[in-house]
């Protein structure tokens, strides 16, 4: 049985700065179940990517401002599943084309709906 958990995890909306941006995954490290990256969404909580906190690491060291909207460092290119992707029989295949395409690892894959707003 697959589980989708709403809120076990960092959300960030765009517009925040980097400097929170980081005070916020670094916090969700110690309260959540999911650590090290923050679902970005924008304004209306629509789904826009996912920052880790190597991503976050790696805006320190290129002195990024730290005052900058976090919003213009998020990639776009984040798996992620549609809620109608998700079934028992399908998810396994979705799941393989999708992360054999982004070479990367992943340790949570966002679920948004047909809207693009973030599920779990």
């Amino acid at each position: 049985m697959l589980k989708i958990y709403k809120s076990d995890f960092a959300i960030v909306q765009a517009n925040l700065d980097v400097r929170s941006a980081l005070v916020t995954v670094n916090k969700a490290a110690k309260f959540k179940r999911f650590k090290g990256f923050a679902v970005v969404v924008d304004k209306n909580k629509k789904y826009i990517g996912v920052l880790t906190d190597g991503d976050l690491r790696r805006l320190s060291i290129n002195n990024v401002e730290v005052s900058d909207e976090i919003g213009k460092y998020v990639s776009s290119e984040s798996v992620y599943l549609r809620d109608d992707e998700i079934s028992e029989g399908v998810v396994i295949e979705v799941l393989s084309r999708k992360l054999s395409a982004s070479n990367r690892d992943v340790s949570f894959i966002p679920v948004i709906d047909e809207n693009d707003y973030l599920v779990g």
